[in-house]
């Protein structure tokens, strides 16, 4: 199971592989099953969209479950690892990638407009440290884990960057229709800010307080429930 992340990658490295693919957007379900058709994988993919507060399948499907910046969005994670635990099979294995700071989890809460980034873009958002994910560990055992400093984070937010400016005319008509005419120029100063401040707080102190951490989980093989 993909959770918003690495459907066409998984099928390109299985050919036999079989993904369900999560995501809370309707339009990115509408991108994959087109691409999916394209490149003639329709029957290997399927699609879901959902809130993943509440999402939940039938128990032991999956031999692999891969989620890419969306614990991110959530509140409650022994609940997801829990839930995460009754999707995989016995042994089955749980790949994370969030972004961390190094020491200490803080939430993203709008408290007035000063709060840009939580009103703006990350609204009910968390930042967890690098230490959350092991803290979670009643249902799935960590069994490997990597951390990356953050300047890997600071070039794809300038990369990100200049991709958005060299594609102006491009974009300019979509930030038009999903903003409004009105809005449109404070919404694309504010996507560039966005990149921006991501950058820079990414690569503070050479990347040593904010980065990105990956961590193997795998539920055990032989269990009691």
């Amino acid at each position: 199971m993909s959770m918003c992340c690495s459907t066409f990658w998984a099928t390109s490295r299985r050919s036999d592989s079989r993904i369900t693919a999560v995501s809370n957007s309707r339009s990115q379900r509408a991108y994959i099953e087109a691409q999916a058709r394209e490149r003639g994988l329709q029957n290997q993919i399927r699609v879901m969209t959902c809130d993943m507060n509440t999402f939940e399948v039938d128990s032991g499907q999956f031999d692999r479950v891969v989620s890419v910046e969306m614990f991110e969005h959530m509140r409650n994670w022994p609940d997801l690892f829990a839930r995460v635990r009754r999707w995989l099979r016995p042994g089955g294995q749980f790949f994370m990638h969030v972004f961390v700071h190094r020491a200490t989890s803080y939430l993203f809460e709008d408290r007035g407009p000063a709060d840009w980034m939580s009103r703006q873009f990350f609204t009910g958002g968390m930042m967890p440290s690098d230490g959350l994910p092991l803290a979670c560990q009643d249902h799935l055992a960590c069994v490997d884990r990597w951390r990356w400093d953050g300047t890997h984070y600071e070039k794809t937010a300038n990369a990100w960057l200049a991709n958005m400016d060299a594609a102006r005319e491009t974009l300019w008509p979509v930030i038009e229709r999903v903003y409004g005419k009105a809005h449109a120029q404070a919404w694309w100063g504010r996507w560039r800010i966005f990149f921006m401040a991501c950058a820079e707080l990414f690569s503070y102190e050479e990347g040593r307080q904010w980065g990105v951490s990956h961590y193997l989980f795998e539920r055990p093989a032989v269990s009691a429930s």
